[in-house]
């Protein structure tokens, strides 16, 4: 009968190891996998979007009062008024120094 020594079980204790580490690391992997889905189901619902366990998709419409409306549709008329009125600007400022020129 052939004489064992403790070197020959070092390779099964190395992969041992080995199996245990790469274990380990799965698991890691898999908690930061479920926070991150917490995390991101959090700021999506800040943003008023909700998954439901069954996969759907619920969005809500966050309150905005008349006044708000209002404010917004005056701010976007007056930039677009303003920056069509540079625009006419430059152009006639184009075409007399153009016509001078003749």
């Amino acid at each position: 009968m052939p004489k064992s020594n403790i070197f020959d079980l070092l390779p099964l204790v190395l992969l041992f190891v080995v199996l245990m580490g790469v274990a380990w690391i799965g698991f890691q992997v898999y908690l930061w996998s479920g926070e991150l889905a917490d995390r991101g189901q959090k700021h999506m619902e800040k943003n008023n979007i909700n998954f439901s366990k069954d996969g759907g998709l619920k969005v809500g419409v966050k309150e905005m009062s008349a006044e708000e409306a209002a404010d917004r549709a005056q701010k976007a008329l007056v930039n677009t008024w303003t920056t069509s009125a540079d625009a006419l600007a430059k152009d006639k400022g184009r075409s007399s120094k153009s016509g001078s020129r003749k």
